[in-house]
């Protein structure tokens, strides 16, 4: 199977499905990676931040087929959108508002690689 930026799409469309999900069922989980307190308020953002992280995959699943031969322009404009959530998710690591923990950092891998892959696959 060849890597093409359609598939780079639906890979990075269910990456961000599965972080969605995570908020879901395990908030517990996620913001203790953070080494945060779940409060009830913080409950309640992460349902809503884990559906508008759904919603986003599943406009990155579609996109292929949404976009057709215009798919290179949308995958550097996702490029771009991905890399600014990679320089602040990098920020907030980098003044301890996010541990630079294992965890934080194994999580960061996948994004670099795909944004990566979208910015490559695009040109």
């Amino acid at each position: 199977m060849a890597l093409t930026l359609s598939l780079v799409f639906r890979v990075m469309g269910v990456f961000m499905g599965m972080w969605g999900v995570g908020m879901w069922l395990a908030p517990e989980t996620l913001t203790g990676n953070w080494d945060w307190e779940l409060t009830n308020d913080m409950s309640t953002m992460m349902q809503f931040m884990g559906t508008i992280m759904i919603a986003v995959g599943v406009i990155h699943w579609q996109m292929p087929t949404w976009a057709g031969d215009n798919l290179k322009i949308a995958g550097m404009t996702f490029a771009i959108i991905h890399t600014v959530f990679l320089v602040l998710n990098i920020y907030e690591m980098a003044v301890d508002n996010v541990p630079s923990n294992a965890m934080n950092i194994g999580g960061l891998i996948p994004a670099v690689i795909l944004t990566s892959l979208f910015y490559l696959k695009s040109r």
